[in-house]
């Protein structure tokens, strides 16, 4: 094998080295226009990622689902029987008391409109309009220890009648049926007319169906004094039929609500 020598002369060495110069220029140059480019879109998307959040953090938050409105019974309201199952009354106020007479005593009951809106309407309108104050009292026909005292049925069939027909729906319970509280009675669903009775015991096993419209304030013990040994004896039918003069022939000893008034 034959090795070949180059040789350069020194001018064509100059010519190499100047060429080499210009392409160590070139890449430089074109290296420094790409990092301002990459530069530059960073800088552009930076400053959109800004605008971006400003424009969050401007946006107002979402506005929160309006509270449906709850209906309130004020002072005065008008309740209308044909329209939303209460009475016929036009002004119902927010508290009242009223002082029962009975044939073993009297006693005084609080009435809250709050505690049972449609039903605190309706024994209103029993006291204001003299339900309670017909001639030989309302009776008493159910007596139960530790249970409950049923009265409200007319002793006059004409108005038991009447009042039979002015049914108003059912209240949600707000007080418990405890002792001494007045409820109205039903025949189910959406069917309170003018019977009512008072726990005589402590009876919250009826606070899913009955819906308490006062509470006995004073004279409480009369209660306890009425006639019990009649029971559960004397019938619906029949007084509503009869009057109390079904109630007198019968039991002659039954005890009976004689008068009652608003006082305060």
């Amino acid at each position: 094998n034959m090795e070949m020598a180059v040789t350069i002369n020194p001018r064509q060495r100059g010519l190499l080295l100047a060429l080499l110069a210009a392409l160590v220029l070139v890449f430089v140059v074109l290296r420094s226009s790409n990092t301002a480019d990459v530069t530059k879109d960073e800088g552009n998307l930076r400053s959109a990622r800004k605008e971006t959040l400003s424009e969050t953090q401007k946006s107002p938050p979402p506005e929160k689902p309006q509270e449906t409105e709850q209906k309130t019974y004020n002072r005065g309201q008008r309740r209308k029987h044909e329209s939303d199952g209460g009475p016929m009354v036009t002004s119902v106020p927010e508290a009242f008391i009223v002082e029962m007479e009975t044939t073993k005593g009297t006693f005084k009951l609080k009435s809250e409109l709050a505690w049972a809106p449609l039903g605190v309407a309706q024994f209103h309108e029993m006291v204001v309009t003299g339900f309670f104050n017909g001639d030989g009292g309302i009776g008493i026909f159910r007596c139960v220890r530790n249970f409950v005292v049923q009265f409200g049925i007319h002793g006059d069939p004409a108005l038991a009648q009447k009042w039979r027909s002015k049914q108003i729906k059912d209240d949600p319970t707000i007080k418990s049926n405890v002792k001494g509280t007045l409820t109205f009675a039903s025949a189910g669903k959406n069917t309170r007319t003018s019977q009512l009775f008072i726990n005589v015991g402590n009876n919250k096993g009826l606070d899913r169906d009955f819906a308490p419209i006062a509470e006995c304030i004073e004279g409480c013990d009369v209660f306890d004094n009425l006639e019990f040994k009649y029971g559960e004896k004397p019938n619906q039918g029949r007084i509503q039929s009869e009057g109390n003069t079904y109630l007198k022939a019968n039991f002659p000893d039954l005890d009976y609500i004689t008068s009652a008034k608003i006082v305060y």
